[in-house]
């Protein structure tokens, strides 16, 4: 085992090789659409767009972030005596900074909110946002089954696959929760076991509420890619299955390993990739791209601004895990 100082070294530097990474791959997407497209055709698909239209896309895409913290909320938020107010901006300063962050750095912030305004143990914050991610994935990967389905079949066969997808991913969690804790009280525990046990112990505790907990992560996702899908719809004329196809493809590439700062770049990349699977030109996917990634950005990052003064204000009482507050 290296010695703790080295580790710590080591952490650094790899901390300041993403950063590197991060920085670098926005500088490069900035070159390369100012190449290729040209900002003043970015600025002018953003003129183009109706009031209207811009309206109902900011509409769900606050829906989907309001349905993001009521998850919260419903999952641990309300237990911790947290109101859903709190909760809001809670999850919106987390997106943020998760947007912002390279390498999902930010994804570090949920747990720190989470102890401060809630009283909530890191490990067992930590925990929480595993199970969250996990549904998420769950959607995400229901999503790029669909779109392979619809390639080869009608919409009967989409809608099925789609559904018999999350009740596998649903029926492979709730197995998988089951096995952990028949295995939770072996009482000479390494530390990787109270980790599992950890994470068994913050699952959602039946199948009722991971049902309301998956529900409330479809309809969020359902918001955020209908809004997306309004929006680039008025301002390119692409299919709107490429579109879809090329959303999920750039949310997908979260879980990707390198990251440019702000997602600049790889969410571009994977969103051209995605969407070049129906011979569409990489000129126009990615002009969408960066379109989209604009708007998220902006709208997240606002929304989080908007919402961090309070936050930031200090309340007066101290809660503790039980839920508790005292002055």
């Amino acid at each position: 085992m290296l010695p703790l100082g080295l580790s710590c070294v080591g952490w650094c530097d790899l901390q300041i090789v993403r950063w590197i990474l991060g920085i670098a791959l926005l500088l490069a997407l900035v070159v390369v659409v100012d190449r290729v497209l040209g900002w003043q055709s970015i600025a002018g698909d953003w003129l183009a767009v109706s009031p209207q239209t811009l309206a109902v896309a900011l509409a769900l895409f606050l829906s989907s972030h309001l349905l993001r913290a009521f998850r919260i909320y419903r999952y641990s938020a309300r237990a911790l005596g947290l109101g859903y107010g709190d909760t809001v901006k809670i999850s919106a300063v987390h997106q943020a900074l998760n947007n912002l962050l390279p390498m999902r750095l930010g994804e570090g912030a949920y747990p720190l909110l989470m102890r401060q305004y809630g009283g909530q143990a890191i490990g067992s914050a930590l925990a929480d946002l595993i199970w969250l991610r996990l549904l998420d994935l769950v959607i995400m990967g229901s999503l790029v089954v669909a779109l392979i389905v619809d390639a080869f079949a009608n919409a009967t066969a989409v809608v099925l696959s789609t559904l018999a997808s999350i009740a596998l991913a649903s029926f492979i969690l709730d197995s998988a929760i089951a096995a952990g804790r028949r295995g939770s009280g072996d009482a000479n525990k390494s530390r990787l076991a109270s980790v599992v046990t950890t994470l068994v112990d913050r699952a959602p505790a039946t199948w009722g509420q991971q049902a309301v907990l998956l529900l409330l992560t479809v309809s969020a996702w359902t918001a955020k890619l209908l809004g997306l899908l309004i929006l680039l719809d008025a301002m390119t004329a692409l299919p709107l299955t490429t579109i879809l196809t090329s959303l999920v493809g750039g949310e997908v590439s979260g879980i990707l390993p390198v990251h440019g700062l702000a997602g600049a770049g790889t969410y571009e990349a994977a969103f051209v990739v995605a969407g070049s699977t129906s011979c569409e030109a990489a000129e126009q996917l990615l002009q969408a791209g960066v379109n989209a990634h604009i708007f998220v950005l902006l709208t997240t990052c606002s929304l989080a601004a908007l919402l961090l003064l309070p936050l930031l204000v200090p309340t007066g009482k101290v809660r503790d895990n039980s839920g508790n507050s005292s002055d």
